[in-house]
């Protein structure tokens, strides 16, 4: 009987410090113009398929406006499918601007890793200091998951403050912008898209 009770506690022990540990995650999001593209991306990400398998494999795609199989994807990918409803394809924008600094490019694979969008984002002055308080609907998150060292991660701030993501159980807005070490921010300009 003791034991059982011991279990109990230590469960609801548990479940408590991570339900405290979520809540102390939560932090405010400014909104965004609604007519802005940081604002149409964070609706783009809302609006994607949630049951999306965690498929990280090499797979062929036609180029431009190539894809894989829609109930597949990575993180990088819910960015990429984000991009393409504004009618940006970062398929050709990471592959140009791989192109023009002399780097080696595949047109199937390089938008589909972190540190490539991240150096076209930055190519497009959208890296920001980390924001100490606020974050904005529609930042874009790369994360270092395990600390400053760890796996790349990346995602979109939506409107309800968390980030939508992939890491392996679907396309989610399941964890606030600070759950992981954040190790870049990228912020799309608010001038209004027309």
């Amino acid at each position: 009987m003791n034991l059982l009770f011991s279990v109990k506690a230590f469960v609801f022990g548990f479940a408590l410090s991570f339900a405290s540990g979520i809540l102390t995650q939560v932090q405010t999001v400014e909104p965004a113009d609604p007519n802005s593209q940081a604002y149409k991306l964070a609706v783009a990400a809302e609006n994607l398929p949630s049951d999306v398998r965690y498929v990280a494999k090499y797979q062929y795609m036609d180029y431009p406006g190539g894809d894989i199989p829609a109930d597949q994807g990575v993180c990088t990918d819910v960015l990429i499918r984000a991009f393409r409803e504004q009618g940006i394809d970062l398929q050709v924008k990471v592959h140009e601007h791989r192109k023009s600094k002399g780097l080696e490019t595949d047109k199937c694979i390089d938008h589909r890793r972190v540190p490539n969008q991240a150096a076209y984002f930055k190519s497009q002055q959208m890296e920001i200091p980390i924001p100490q308080d606020k974050y904005k609907v529609g930042d874009i998150i790369w994360w270092k998951i395990g600390g400053p060292d760890g796996v790349n991660h990346i995602g979109i701030v939506v409107r309800n403050g968390k980030v939508v993501h992939n890491i392996g159980h679907g396309v989610w807005a399941d964890v606030y912008p600070d759950f992981y070490h954040v190790y870049k921010v990228y912020r799309l300009s608010d001038v209004p898209s027309e």
